[in-house]
């Protein structure tokens, strides 16, 4: 049997904690960096809507700026890429409300976008939990600064539900529908019309590449044209290729 000495113990003791630093160390690594895999945008007389898609949550702050008027948003635990230098190209012209945009590298874990506005611009900037085939977002949406209360879209932005009215039996000094069999001579009933999907939800793909977001919506520009030649009042909850939330589209047809 040998006998430990001090020196002995020290030497082993050394030993033991230089085996066991590298996995510690491993263990502290920092996590990867969240990596861009898409930039999408989708310009809208109503808003237009900014997404930045990831393959990690991403955390995040905004602010705006003035003169000139401008949005900058800043992404914590990022490193650019070729996807997101590729963003300013996905600017149109005629977008409302973006004038152009650009992405850098702010600080060594933050990526800063900026946004030159056309127009005094209310943002929403949120995330988005992996569904379907979407991995994690941050969507900016680009609302009109000032836009009519009364608009079920900025109700809800502003923490108010619009109330379904009461009385639905509202007359019009209009003629009524041709086939109209109610009592009310001058009652004109009101037809919402809800086109599914839009703006980044395509909804169902044919094979020829056809969206089903596009078919809807033809469909219920058609509808609401008849409708409308028989008398009726005819409203939709989009008549563009946007996306709108399922809130808002409830919030339109009790508005």
């Amino acid at each position: 049997m040998v006998k430990l000495t001090r020196r002995h113990i020290l030497r082993q003791g050394t030993g033991l904690f230089l085996t066991l630093t590298p996995v510690g160390a491993a263990l502290a690594k920092p996590a990867s960096p969240a990596q861009f895999l898409a930039v999408r945008i989708w310009p809208a007389n109503a808003y237009t809507r900014v997404t930045l898609e990831s393959n990690h949550s991403m955390k995040y702050q905004h602010f705006m700026l003035d003169n000139p008027s401008r949005l900058v948003v800043d992404i914590q635990g990022a490193e650019i890429n070729s996807v997101l230098q590729g963003i300013s190209s996905k600017v149109l012209s005629n977008d409302p409300f973006i004038r152009s945009i650009r992405a850098g590298q702010n600080t060594p874990n933050t990526v800063r976008i900026v946004i030159d506005l056309k127009q005094s611009t209310h943002p929403q900037v949120f995330a988005l939990a992996p569904v379907g085939n979407f991995r994690n977002r941050l969507v900016i949406d680009l609302y009109p600064h000032g836009a009519d209360a009364n608009d079920p879209m900025m109700a809800l932005l502003n923490g108010n539900v619009p109330k379904q009215r009461q009385n639905t039996n509202i007359a019009y000094d209009t003629p009524a529908p041709k086939n109209n069999r109610g009592s009310g001579g001058n009652r004109r009933p009101v037809i919402m019309i809800d086109p599914g999907h839009g703006g980044e939800d395509p909804g169902a793909i044919g094979p020829s590449g056809l969206k089903e977001k596009n078919v809807v919506l033809s469909i219920a520009r058609e509808t609401k044209k008849r409708l409308e030649a028989l008398g009726y009042n005819v409203f939709m909850t989009r008549n563009e290729d946007i996306f709108i939330p399922l809130g808002v589209r409830v919030a339109k047809g009790r508005a």
